[in-house]
């Protein structure tokens, strides 16, 4: 476990007691003047209601063109003349000395005060100093009770170098696929390179090598829409069907780079004996795939289709 470094945090321990000491010091000396009078009987309530009044006139002011000119400056003139009452009263109210206070009854003795009492200013340095305590404790309990991780999760904003695919021997990969591979080994950061070897390495039946190519790409940029597409063609693979369709669903009604995934959904539904949904995601992909991207069998594989889909639907 790396040492902890306690001075920044001493520092500023001892930087907010100066302040709080200062605050303290600045606010005794302005409370130490005579204390204000206080506001005679019933001198609340005059001013709540006169401020309730004020903003009844302002509310009306705003709302003027829901009501008839005639009903508007009746109701302005009964909310004038009764504001004006109430300020009248509410300054009448302030010009009035205040009742003295009711002498205590003889023989009666004053409560006697209490520490705080005589120091009310220490009141809340007690409590900010009791919080202050209670969160250095904290930190120090946490402190002595943290260890290094060991499950071999750690975060540690790397690309993990091992288990990079190797050029398969023994197969016919593309030049560009060689290439890519090559490109992902060197810079396994290289997601283009990842999605490349990826699809290569599924149209040959190296799922293995597909998945380690995958994941490298993946962990770079999770959201890369072909490599996800890929992962939802591995999943199918490993017989997860119903949730690779649903993930190439999304994929393909979403994002408009992932048009991919309707040629392996046409394939799931072949196998499904589903031709007419078949058809339909090829001559999807025929829309809104541009033709020099095509696979060479597209066109023929949609008039296959297109012919047992009509036979099947004039047989009796």
């Amino acid at each position: 476990m790396n040492e902890t470094n306690w001075l920044p945090g001493l520092f500023a321990l001892a930087l907010a007691f100066a302040i709080a000491g200062i605050y303290l010091l600045f606010a005794r000396k302005r409370g130490a003047g005579t204390p204000a009078a206080p506001l005679p009987e019933g001198q609340e309530e005059l001013e709540r209601r006169a401020q309730t009044l004020l903003d009844a006139l302002r509310e009306l002011k705003q709302s003027r063109h829901q009501m008839s000119p005639e009903v508007y400056q009746a109701e302005v003139n009964r909310l004038e003349r009764e504001a004006a009452s109430a300020l009248r009263a509410r300054d009448e109210g302030r010009t009035r000395p205040a009742r003295a206070p009711a002498a205590r009854a003889p023989g009666a003795s004053a409560p006697a005060a209490t520490f705080f009492d005589r120091h009310p200013q220490l009141k809340g340095a007690v409590w900010g100093g009791g919080v202050v305590v209670f969160f250095v404790a904290l930190g120090l309990v946490l402190s002595q009770e943290s260890r290094k991780r060991d499950d071999g999760q750690e975060a540690t904003g790397r690309v993990p170098p091992s288990g990079m695919p190797a050029a398969p021997t023994g197969t016919d990969l593309s030049r560009e696929a060689t290439a890519a591979l090559e490109r992902l080994k060197a810079n396994p950061a290289d997601t283009e390179a990842a999605a490349l070897a990826t699809h290569e390495l599924i149209q040959k039946g190296l799922f293995s090598d597909a998945q380690k190519a995958m994941d490298r790409g993946l962990a770079v940029d999770p959201f890369h829409v072909e490599l996800r597409v890929h992962r939802a063609v591995l999943r199918a693979l490993r017989q997860e069907v119903d949730a690779a369709r649903t993930e190439l669903q999304q994929l393909v009604d979403l994002y408009p780079g992932a048009q991919e995934g309707l040629l392996f959904l046409a394939g799931m539904e072949m196998q499904a004996g589903n031709r007419a949904q078949a058809l339909d995601l090829l001559e999807r992909f025929a829309i809104e795939v541009s033709p020099e991207q095509h696979p060479p069998q597209l066109v023929q594989a949609i008039a296959d289709l297109r012919l047992k889909v009509r036979g099947a639907d004039v047989a009796p």
